[in-house]
């Protein structure tokens, strides 16, 4: 029999507060996790405020009178003031040196569209910058806004960006028709790969810039002192969604992220299935990427996507095999800034 001794009941007593305080963390963040994930920039689209970026100048879309907005596209010539990108010491019109300028609007009819999904912060105004990446390489380019941002009605979840993101492929595909190639930023990209391998109308091709694997294991690798995994709601699981998607995959990965460890988009790299390829910016962060974005990285990004479409033949596109995807509970409790 073990005498008696007055510390245990005091060290009973110590673990007391320090659980009490590891469930209420448990609490706050399963609670909080969604104002950590989406963090909108909820004011409506105006000349106001899409003239005070840095940029091309936007008119929202789809366009007409009536028409519900849904995102933007270049504004026709003096409809709206020129605007200023929001980061202007990192996004920039993409140059292949600070001396060459970027390359003249393509006038030519568009051999496409491309669909971009933003990240989690801020709203598709401040992505600006593709338009001048990528409108001189001859596609159309639609910033997809989602529901609960830049005054669109609604609150943000997984299950509603998706469907909403698919509703705007099918009306973008109705208003331009093929080839639409999808792209997604940071949570974009998780939204992209949802969108872009929609068995109902899957996207030509698809491009994910600092992506994740799967929501649940990048929180747990973020919140390694919670059981992060189990607490998450939404999933947003890009490796299951595109393992039955057959169209082009590219994947750009910041060396230096901090927000979306590298090792997340390598791993969702490795399990994806043909055709793909990988881009890695060694010396770039989450937020600092585009800047390291040359006009020769657009053109040699964009032009592999239209080569591996064009492979397969405009009778041949892409599809989206029967798989069944198994959904972890999900929604992360991480400030994924972008």
């Amino acid at each position: 029999m073990r005498p008696w001794s007055p510390r245990r009941p005091l060290l009973r007593l110590s673990l007391v507060p320090l659980l009490v305080g590891y469930l209420a963390l448990m609490g706050f963040m399963t609670l909080t996790q969604d104002q950590l994930l989406y963090r909108p920039d909820p004011s409506p689209p105006s000349t106001g405020n899409m003239s005070a970026r840095r940029g091309p100048a936007l008119a929202t879309w789809p366009e007409g009178e009536g028409a519900a907005f849904r995102g933007y596209v270049r504004a026709p010539a003096g409809k709206v003031e020129a605007a200023a990108n929001p980061v202007a010491a990192l996004v920039r019109a993409p140059r292949d040196s600070d001396t060459t300028p970027s390359a003249p609007l393509n006038t030519t009819a568009p051999r496409g569209t491309v669909l971009v999904f933003h990240g989690n912060a801020g709203s598709a105004r401040d992505r600006a910058y593709y338009l001048p990446a990528l409108e001189p390489l001859g596609v159309r380019v639609v910033l997809a806004e989602y529901p609960g941002y830049g005054g669109r009605p609604g609150q943000p979840s997984e299950a509603g960006l998706v469907a909403d993101g698919r509703e705007t492929l099918r009306q973008v595909r109705a208003a331009y028709g093929d080839p639409v190639w999808v792209w997604g930023e940071s949570l974009g990209a998780a939204v992209a790969a949802q969108v872009g391998a929609d068995p109902a109308g899957p996207a030509t091709g698809v491009f994910l810039i600092t992506p994740w694997d799967n929501l649940p294991d990048l929180a747990q690798s973020l919140y390694w002192y919670l059981p992060a995994r189990w607490l998450v709601r939404d999933a947003y699981d890009s490796r299951a969604a595109l393992q039955g998607y057959d169209g082009p995959i590219g994947v750009l990965i910041a060396g230096q992220d901090q927000i979306i460890p590298p090792d997340q988009g390598e791993r969702l790299y490795a399990a994806l299935p043909g055709p793909k390829r990988q881009w890695f910016f060694p010396t770039a962060d989450h937020n600092s990427w585009p800047a390291g974005a040359g006009a020769g990285w657009w053109r040699e990004a964009m032009e592999w996507l239209m080569a591996e479409g064009d492979s397969r033949g405009s009778a041949q596109p892409p599809k989206v095999s029967s798989i069944s995807r198994q959904r972890s509970p999900a929604s992360a409790a991480k400030d994924l800034q972008h």
